[in-house]
């Protein structure tokens, strides 16, 4: 077929809910991966004064939440998807900014329990979604552009000059007033 992702494009921009999902993707990746992800081990090393050893307990306690939130996804009523979505969107949000105030242990490895959890949620029911709506014959090229979504932009840059604590802040206020936002559109369009 000639037109190929185009077509799935082309699906998404029509289709608001999805084109909603695909916007929350793209917001997740952008603010809170470099946060939680791309600049964890300068966090934990530089603002938090872990060794090795606290950051391997760190991403392990990340994996925990990602193993709940994606076994959790089985429980979710279709009908109760967006309110879990928000609620997973705003978690994520307090949790990356409770993780950009704490020095304990205890705290920061419970803030990435809950940001894993969110994410994996998140993530999980957007797909879902995207894929219910999408008609068969576009199903794998609305799956594709969606999967761009979650390649994203993701900035090295985010620090600045103002430090990394006051980044994960700052992906922490994005994501939280985008994703929630985002996640309150299908809703209104009356679907999904």
């Amino acid at each position: 077929r000639a037109s190929g992702i185009k077509d799935g494009f082309r699906y998404m921009r029509s289709d608001k809910p999805s084109l909603a999902m695909v916007g929350m993707i793209a917001s997740m990746t952008i603010f809170i991966f470099p946060a939680v992800s791309v600049m964890m081990p300068l966090y934990s090393r530089d603002v938090l004064h872990f060794g090795p050893d606290k950051f391997g307990y760190l991403m392990a306690a990340a994996g925990i939440g990602s193993v709940f939130g994606a076994i959790g996804l089985i429980t979710i009523p279709h009908a109760r998807r967006l309110g879990w979505m928000m609620a997973g969107a705003l978690a994520v949000a307090v949790a990356v900014f409770a993780l950009s105030r704490v020095h304990e242990f205890a705290y920061a490895a419970g803030s990435l329990v809950v940001i894993s959890l969110g994410l994996s949620m998140i993530f999980g029911l957007s797909n879902t979604i995207v894929q219910e709506r999408a008609p068969s014959v576009l199903r794998g090229r609305g799956s594709a552009a969606m999967g761009l979504s979650f390649s994203g932009l993701m900035t090295g840059a985010v620090s600045g000059g103002s430090g990394i604590a006051a980044a994960v802040r700052r992906a922490a206020g994005g994501a939280g007033a985008g994703d929630t936002a985002r996640a309150g559109r299908p809703r209104a369009a009356g679907s999904a």
